[in-house]
């Protein structure tokens, strides 16, 4: 989990925290590209490869076949950017804690990064999510709409069974 948190917090815009007394109850993570700098995308590159050479150093800790997870991730990175459409920004990760869901936490996040997105002007933002894992139903009832779908090589690998990337949309005007 350390490993995926310091992976999408590194090229995120946008930072939102849920939490009740001092517990963490839920985080998005997003970005909206006209807040990346003109050269965002080598900023990005550099972000995920420092965070990959941290993963192959073992600063995650002991993990097996890192080198193989890692070439997993990379290839599933190339072909999410590949069937993903033009859009202005990204949920890159969001999740509320087990105990908390059904009580709008996720929307509330949600709600905020929206807003946020569309104070920037953007018309659309996406979503990529594996579907074991995901709720597809709250990204439904949010508005998004499937845009593509593909194999999840490093999600099939971990788990031992096939697991699907879905793409997802959502019109903001």
């Amino acid at each position: 989990m350390r490993f995926m948190v310091e992976f999408y917090s590194a090229t995120a815009t946008w930072q939102e925290v849920a939490c009740i007394s001092d517990k963490v109850i839920g985080v998005l993570f997003g970005k909206v590209n006209l807040d990346l700098p003109r050269f965002g995308r080598i900023r990005t590159f550099l972000t995920d490869s420092h965070v990959y050479l941290k993963l192959l150093l073992g600063h995650f800790g002991k993990i097996p076949k890192r080198m193989k997870i890692m070439r997993l991730a990379i290839s599933d990175d190339k072909n999410i950017r590949a069937n993903s459409p033009r859009a202005d920004g990204e949920v890159t990760f969001l999740v509320v804690d087990e105990a908390f869901r059904g009580r709008g936490i996720g929307r509330q996040l949600m709600d905020r990064f929206v807003g946020y997105a569309r104070s920037k002007n953007a018309k659309k933002i996406t979503v990529n999510t594996t579907d074991p894992v995901c709720n597809l139903e709250f990204y439904k009832q949010y508005g998004f709409r499937r845009y593509s779908a593909f194999r999840d090589g490093l999600s099939s690998y971990a788990l031992k069974s096939e697991v699907k990337i879905l793409i997802l949309e959502l019109n903001l005007y």
